[in-house]
């Protein structure tokens, strides 16, 4: 059995969180339907925003998702580590420092945007941009070339001393300094969650009840935060690192700890069919998992258009209707029904959950986030895990979910690339708001005045607009196209095998645990990790069971000199 399970499905689901993540903030401002911007920010607000709007949309799904998948991927990665011998002091001491390095990454990439070195953006905030994101390879990447650790270190300390001098002397854009309070707030977030989630999971291995027990008392503590005098409220003020960590921030844990339910049944699957190869899924199962799948999408589609519109006695009975449906045709015997079926029992509980909280603090809504928020969120990726492993694991639909597998795989990449690389690459020599920007207020301005004064549309301006309009959509299609290659070449180029990483940036490295040896996992050795607890340099393989052409039951371990 190999030792190296890449969560294929994972891997889709978080790729399609951070490019839907890069998409919703690239968006034209102003001249698109309200379900393209965050509810609260929508036409709906005049494009201001405005928190007694309720509601979701798509937008506002994107990063719960990620904090989801990021969840998901701590069976793996957290899992694997204790599975082989780690001690949890050990991984403790590896989470808090991937916290900080997190941070550190939250504080660097927001000061070297172009438009907070230059408004508007020139030559000099392209260069930097271009310059910061080449820097981050040697501080981030694991340096696939054979050296002694001392330099491998030496290189680090080098490649972070010189982009902190550069955010020192840069000269920003409106009289900024640099400032350690200044920084992006998702990837503060998430380096809160790669903390304290990763603390909640490492001593909450194989106890999935205590760590679900740990919720309410996070609960309890925002509930009493109101009363000055009380401890709760001590508690919500108190920050020794006010630019990295903010109690508010563990909110998201209520759909971080969840993912981690979600990763154990994944992890757990996975096992079972590298264990057991030989059981074929049943006809019931290939018969019914289209309407699985679909049924599923359904759902998440449903509560947006519901929530969103504020048909919420209609979406509660459509939601009803579709996991009734769901709970029937899961009911089959089969190794990935019954992995499907563990999945949506979470799914529906956290669905019906979050719309038992949506009258609670006056209606669902990303900002202020609200506890309808979390556990619905919570539960639609829940949904979104079946069908990706419907199309994933089952259908292997490679031309639609490899470039998410990818993106998934290197999700720091495809984040920061499209700003500070793909951006600067295509504008080197203009000012201002991209022509994207320019082709979507030229088909607003088509419609407005068809709509409003169709009389006073001459046929000169039809003429003109079309052909401008047509112009501007050709550049927008030829730049999408362009954007969109680079993203995958990013990707493919930080892979050095068909199916896995070789040396993406070190904390990407989630849902794959890689074997050292990978030359004896070919020849049918697995790895032995229930001798106890054994330096990290050695690893123990026991052979397949015919060996040479006779039964066998053979044991070797390999040590990594290197590293002792």
């Amino acid at each position: 059995m190999k030792s190296n399970i890449r969560a294929s499905s994972l891997d889709a689901l978080r790729g399609y969180a951070i490019l839907t993540m890069v998409l919703s903030g690239s968006i034209a401002w102003g001249v698109l339907p309200g379900w393209m911007y965050h509810a609260q920010v929508g036409p709906r607000s005049n494009f201001v925003f405005d928190g007694s709007i309720y509601g979701i949309t798509w937008v506002d799904l994107v990063f719960p998702f990620f904090l989801f998948a990021m969840g998901a991927a701590f069976p793996f990665s957290i899992g694997n580590k204790y599975r082989k011998g780690s001690s949890r002091w050990k991984i403790v001491y590896d989470s808090v420092l991937r916290g900080f390095r997190l941070t550190f990454f939250a504080i660097y990439i927001q000061h070297i945007y172009p438009w907070v070195v230059s408004s508007p953006q020139d030559i000099r905030s392209w260069l930097i941009a271009l310059a910061g994101f080449a820097l981050m390879f040697p501080m981030f990447m694991r340096i696939p070339f054979k050296m002694p650790e001392y330099v491998r270190l030496l290189i680090k300390i080098a490649a972070y001393s010189i982009g902190v001098i550069m955010l020192l002397n840069i000269t920003y854009a409106d009289g900024r300094t640099f400032s350690l309070g200044y920084s992006n707030i998702i990837i503060l977030v998430l380096a809160n969650m790669a903390i304290f989630g990763s603390l909640i999971y490492t001593f909450t291995i194989n106890k999935p009840w205590i760590r679900i027990g740990i919720l309410p008392f996070i609960m309890a503590v925002f509930l009493g935060k109101e009363n000055p005098e009380s401890w709760n409220h001590a508690v919500m003020t108190f920050s020794p690192l006010p630019w990295m960590y903010q109690f508010a921030y563990l909110k998201y844990l209520f759909i971080v700890i969840p993912g981690t339910i979600a990763g154990e049944y994944l992890y757990g699957w996975l096992q079972s069919k590298q264990t057991t190869p030989s059981i074929a899924s049943n006809n019931d199962e290939y018969k019914r998992m289209p309407w699985i799948l679909l049924l599923t999408i359904g759902l998440i589609i449903l509560n947006l258009y519901g929530l969103y519109m504020r048909y919420l006695l209609l979406n509660l009975a459509g939601s009803i209707i579709i996991l009734s449906i769901l709970y029937v045709l899961l009911q089959i015997e089969g190794k990935n029904a019954n992995y499907w079926y563990r999945l949506f029992k979470a799914g529906a509980y956290l669905v019906l959950l979050g719309l038992a909280f949506e009258a609670y603090e006056g209606g669902i809504r990303k900002d202020p986030s609200t506890y309808s928020y979390y556990f619905l969120s919570a539960g639609l990726a829940f949904m979104a895990m079946i069908a990706f492993s419907i199309m994933c694991d089952i259908y292997s639909w490679r031309r639609l979910t490899r470039p998410l597998e990818y993106a998934g795989q290197n999700p720091m990449i495809a984040y920061v690339s499209t700003q500070l690389v793909v951006l600067p690459i295509l504008n080197p020599r203009r000012t201002g708001n991209l022509p994207v920007l320019s082709g979507s207020k030229c088909m607003a301005w088509l419609f407005e005045r068809s709509h409003c004064n169709f009389s006073g549309f001459t046929y000169n301006d039809i003429i003109y607009q079309t052909k401008m309009f047509l112009e501007d959509m050709i550049m927008i299609i030829k730049r999408l196209y362009f954007i969109a290659t680079v993203l995958f070449a990013f990707s493919v180029c930080s892979c050095g095998g068909e199916n896995y990483p070789d040396h993406p940036w070190e904390w990407d490295q989630d849902t794959e645990e890689e074997d050292p040896n990978p030359d004896i996992i070919e020849q049918g050795w697995t790895a032995v990790d229930n001798l106890g607890k054994l330096p990290d340099y050695i690893q123990v393989y026991k052979s397949p069971e015919n060996l040479a052409g006779k039964k066998a039951i053979a044991y070797i371990a390999v040590a990594d000199m290197t590293k002792s």
